[in-house]
């Protein structure tokens, strides 16, 4: 897990949110192609977020009432969209004053933070102290999903478990778990620029293989400069063109993130993320599941250096106009906080809110005597997909952050760190909320006499 600092987002009780859900998921459509990065999220909040001078992030959020509205900034506008930022509060009104007379136009204004679409600079009036700050003319696109998908809201309404993936669920075993990290922290490192990590890049290739997935390596940088991503897929019987993908970073590192020879076994951060996924695969492999939407398994490289493997596959996937229905990210499943309750933690920014009270309700139905709460930890390999226009969420082992661990990123962060019911209540949330996602397609599998219906 790497450090970065986004400004939180606003969260609605859970006593609504079925009820928020379904508002958005039947709200009449909207033209994505017109709007730019900025559109409903699935709460009571609009985001616009993107990058602008020095790589700094931007994220502003302001009221709305309507779930389908986008601003009318056309596709394609030669226009740039400017942050003008005022030292004070006082100086905020003279901002949009000043830019209510000029040719620019206001798209919102939060705070001391105006987002003008236009030429700010030749805005005259502007308080001396205004910041003028331009956005990347890439940084602002549409979001491809912010509504939930019709079966997810269906499976919801109708509140019951689905037998097959329950079947699943009682399968994830915390020694089986524990048997991948304790194969993962033997290596000396797995930091991405180290030589060595390439032995577990194959070694997990291998083992997706072996659960019959179709494997590829995705490297990124610059040749031979970082171990590359791993990426598994199943095809759906369905909707093949559509994309579930749950991911976890399988590199780890020491304090000093450029060390190559310290040791960083890396058993918590993140070898039991990188270990549910790949039990992720064993189950729907010894199970025999055949789904509806084409299933993605990522494990990804570069992550500590700054999300860099993620960031080089999603963007790939966003350039080809790919269909990701969600993305379900796991990053640091296995430590309990002492004297503490077990809890399912989630990510609370740079996530799809819509799909965070999914993930709940789903958590409610499979593992109902386990609470879910939200965590301020930051960041992983989900913000790589949210900030490509992806619905995205992060699974994190409890409320608090990445630092209350106490070997974060030490030579002590072994598997005897590992809470086995911490990390297997994790684990089960994650693939609850995946294949409820991916949709167990029933009747291919009696076709195929899959193993799963001799355990129902």
């Amino acid at each position: 897990m790497t450090h970065s600092c986004v400004p939180k987002m606003m969260w609605l009780s859970r006593t609504v949110a079925l009820a928020l859900l379904v508002a958005v998921a039947t709200a009449a459509p909207v033209d994505e192609d017109a709007c730019w990065r900025l559109a409903k999220t699935g709460m009571p909040s609009w985001e616009l977020r993107g990058e602008y001078a020095e790589g700094r992030r931007l994220w502003v959020e302001w009221g709305a009432t309507n779930a389908t509205e986008c601003l009318d900034v056309p596709a394609g506008s030669t226009a740039q969209v400017w942050v003008a930022e005022a030292s004070t509060m006082e100086d905020v009104d003279a901002v949009r004053a000043a830019i209510k007379q000029s040719a620019a136009r206001e798209l919102v204004s939060s705070g001391t933070v105006t987002v003008v679409l236009g030429d700010l600079p030749g805005v005259a009036g502007l308080p001396r102290s205004t910041l003028r700050i331009p956005t990347s003319p890439y940084a602002l696109r549409a979001l491809r999903s912010f509504r939930a998908p019709a079966h997810v809201i269906d499976g919801l309404t109708l509140g019951q478990p689905n037998p097959v993936i329950e079947t699943v669920l009682r399968q994830v075993a915390g020694p089986n778990l524990l048997k991948t990290v304790t194969h993962l922290s033997s290596y000396h490192t797995r930091l991405s620029t180290a030589p060595g990590t390439t032995e577990a890049e194959v070694w997990i290739s291998s083992e997706m293989i072996r659960y019959g997935f179709q494997v590829e390596t995705f490297p990124f940088g610059t040749e031979g400069q970082y171990s590359a991503n791993v990426i598994a897929t199943k095809k759906g019987t369905k909707y093949p063109e559509q994309l579930v993908i749950a991911g976890a970073h399988y590199d780890s590192r020491a304090a000093d993130s450029s060390d190559k020879t310290a040791r960083a076994p890396g058993a918590d951060d993140n070898g039991s993320g990188s270990s549910a996924i790949i039990e992720l695969a064993k189950l729907i492999s010894e199970n025999g599941l055949e789904l509806e939407y084409t299933v993605v398994l990522c494990l990804f490289s570069g992550e500590e250096q700054g999300l860099l493997g993620s960031r080089a596959y999603a963007q790939h996937l966003a350039e080809l106009n790919t269909n990701v229905v969600a993305m379900f990210n796991a990053d640091m499943l296995g430590y309990k906080l002492p004297n503490s309750e077990v809890m399912i933690g989630m990510k609370d920014r740079s996530v799809a809110d819509w799909l965070v009270e999914a993930v709940k309700s789903y958590s409610d139905m499979y593992i109902p005597s386990v609470r879910t709460a939200m965590s301020s930890s930051c960041c992983s390999d989900y913000m790589s997909f949210h900030d490509a226009g992806f619905p995205a969420v992060g699974f994190f082992e409890n409320s608090g952050s990445a630092s209350d661990y106490p070997h974060y990123h030490k030579s002590t962060d072994l598997p005897a760190e590992i809470n086995e019911e911490n990390h297997v209540t994790l684990s089960r949330s994650l693939m609850a909320s995946f294949l409820s996602f991916a949709v167990p397609d029933n009747d291919a599998m009696i076709a195929s006499n899959a193993p799963v219906f001799e355990q129902l």
